[in-house]
């Protein structure tokens, strides 16, 4: 009987691993295939041309809002790999895989069932949407990424046992978070 048990554990780890390269490769295609920049990542890139680390926390300009934990890592990528669209789209690119194993965890702790968690996962990792902002020059990867992390840690939260230091901690952590995407404060 547990053998039986075991082989399933080893299926679905593999299939999870295979959906995940798969999700994985497809985020690898999207963001070689260096599509143009519309209008908006276009004007959002110019400004990080130049804008120092001190101005982003200032606002980028008038016609757009980015978080300032986002605008500091796109500025620190284009001090270490220089100024080009592969390195403005690096960080969603970076988020939008990290989302992928993420999402995987989320599933896991809030399913049972390996047939749900194997198709939320399919579902995440064709996702049209997420595939597409995994290449855009705007934090909307980073905003999935970090709500999924959110989600995430209230699985391990409880507020009415936390001691205080450790909620000073969660607190601390969830402003970060919100510095680093906007729609967080909703999650």
């Amino acid at each position: 009987m547990t053998i039986t048990r075991d082989y399933k554990n080893v299926i679905f780890y593999i299939l999870t691993a295979l959906i995940i390269f798969y999700g994985i490769f497809l985020r690898i295609k999207v963001y070689l295939a260096s599509t143009p920049f519309w209008y908006d990542e276009a004007l959002l890139g110019i400004s990080f041309y130049k804008i120092n680390f001190i101005d982003i926390f200032k606002g980028i300009s008038d016609y757009t809002k980015i978080p300032p934990l986002w605008g500091l890592s796109i500025k620190l990528i284009i001090q270490i790999f220089g100024y080009s669209a592969q390195s403005l789209r690096l960080m969603p690119f970076l988020a939008s895989i990290i989302s992928l194993f993420s999402f995987f965890i989320l599933l896991k702790n809030t399913f049972k069932n390996n047939l749900a968690i194997l198709t939320g996962l399919i579902i995440f990792a064709v996702n049209y949407r997420l595939l597409y902002y995994c290449a855009e020059f705007r934090p909307y990867a980073s905003d999935v990424l970090v709500c999924i992390l959110l989600l995430l840690s209230y699985k391990y939260i409880s507020f009415k046992n936390l001691p205080p230091p450790r909620a000073f901690l969660y607190t601390a952590i969830s402003i970060i978070l919100i510095l680093f995407s906007f729609p967080s404060i909703i999650v």
